[in-house]
């Protein structure tokens, strides 16, 4: 049997990641992207558990994806064919998230896309400077309009319904 190796190709607007062989134990693209794992080799992947590298099973996938988002990229592109798995993160932002999720502030849609949320969330999605998210929030609570929830380092929003 033939060893083949993975192969990392960077391109000026994508990454791509291929792994010879197939999805482990009749896996399928769509468990995988559930966040449905099964483990090659447990022994391993306790050691990395317990060092930290891995936080649980089966949420690689899904945080990426998370991340992509948060950043305005396409998700994961991931193709499985007979001879391999290929997964690529494009580097160019998504045209369809972007339009999908432009906030305009005059209408105060800001509060009905996030329900949740923190100053910086507000300065990455309006694109505001720190002052200006906070101003904005401020505004915001004296309206009655959102609740602080969580405070400290990491304070955090909802909106009132």
């Amino acid at each position: 049997m033939d060893e083949h190796p993975i192969r990392i190709s960077v391109f000026k607007n994508r990454v791509e990641f291929y792994s010879p062989g197939t999805l482990f134990d009749g896996m399928q693209k769509e468990s995988l992207l559930n966040g449905i794992s099964r483990l090659r080799n447990p022994n391993i992947s306790e050691v990395f558990y317990q060092i930290g590298i891995i936080e649980k099973w089966g949420s690689g996938i899904s945080r990426a994806n998370d991340s992509l988002k948060e950043a305005r990229l396409n998700p994961l592109d991931i193709n499985v064919d007979l001879h391999g798995i290929t997964v690529t993160i494009f580097f160019e932002n998504s045209n369809e998230y972007i339009q999908e999720n432009t906030i305009s502030l005059e209408n105060e849609n800001y509060l009905k896309y996030k329900t949740e949320f923190t100053r910086k969330d507000v300065e990455r999605d309006l694109n505001y400077t720190q002052d200006r998210a906070r101003d904005l929030i401020e505004k915001w609570m004296k309206e009655g309009l959102i609740t602080i929830i969580k405070k400290g380092p990491q304070t955090k929003y909802i909106t009132n319904k």
